[in-house]
């Protein structure tokens, strides 16, 4: 009888944690920022690694490659989250905790770590972008210093929802393309709105690289060109048919002046455009 209750346990601990974090090379999370930030913050997996026959991924935001600082982090059996913390391994997201649970997680310098609680469990997150169910919060708090917390939302198969402390910037999930295994599906629903959509580039301003995301609702054929303030064509980024989905991609302004220029995305339903400053 003993043997049957532990394995319940086993099981019921595999069906909380399994997939509230998402790992996957080619995952990527778009959040709207509620701030005086940027319009949108982009995080994606971006290569995995193999240590001591152990696979990691590298997760972080996508920025230009001097500023790409990536976390190492892994899922273990249940799906719960560590990260390689000055070379060791520490528990970062503990989904089979119940509500009021704390534990600790280390910071990067030794000196600190932070006190993490598990707010609330199986609750509704309500968005622009739709209701998320059976959602998980962890509270991020360091002892050490005065407005050093964070807050973390995660919805089932989705990833962080919701990300928010002290004085830095709400960010909510806006859009995401998750890929799935082992059947290597890629999910969009109901990540994408039904709108095509083109975000602000970043950062911006500036110097010399940039990021900049789009997303199409249906397939259809695309153009993004730089313009400059003159209204002079510098440079096609896209023109091709593409199918329905979330893109990024880079602008290098090694070629170009400083200055003000636009960028417009074009389909034959649709034209945004906007504004970007080259600082050099």
């Amino acid at each position: 009888m003993k043997q049957i209750i532990i394995l319940s346990l086993v099981l019921f601990s595999r069906l909380v944690a399994q997939d509230y974090f998402p790992l996957e090379v080619g995952n990527t999370w778009i959040y709207h920022v509620n701030s005086y930030f940027p319009d949108t913050m982009t995080y994606h997996v971006s290569d995995s690694l193999n240590i001591d026959h152990v696979k990691y991924f590298l997760y972080g935001m996508f920025l230009p490659p001097e500023y790409n600082f990536k976390d190492t982090i892994r899922n273990d059996a249940v799906g719960n989250i560590w990260k390689k913390v000055n070379g060791v391994d520490y528990l970062w997201f503990d989904f089979t905790k119940d509500s009021g649970a704390v534990y600790t997680f280390p910071d990067h310098n030794p000196s600190y770590y932070y006190n993490v609680e598990v707010v609330d469990k199986n609750f509704t997150l309500q968005t622009n972008r739709g209701n998320y169910s059976h959602c998980i919060k962890f509270f991020f708090d360091m002892p050490q210093f005065v407005d050093e917390e964070v807050f973390y939302s995660f919805a089932p198969e989705m990833g962080i929802i919701e990300m928010y402390g002290g004085d830095g910037p709400q960010l909510l999930l806006d859009s995401a393309s998750i890929i799935r295994t082992p059947n290597g599906i890629i999910d969009e629903q109901p990540l994408l709105s039904n709108l095509f959509e083109l975000t602000q580039n970043y950062p911006n301003p500036f110097n010399p690289i940039t990021t900049i995301s789009y997303s199409l609702h249906k397939a259809c054929y695309v153009t993004l060109k730089i313009y400059d303030v003159t209204g002079r064509e510098v440079k096609t980024l896209v023109n091709e048919e593409k199918p329905r989905g979330i893109y990024s991609l880079e602008l290098n302004g090694n070629n170009l002046s400083s200055g003000i220029y636009f960028y417009q995305l074009r389909t034959n339903e649709f034209i945004q455009t906007k504004q970007m400053v080259l600082l050099k």
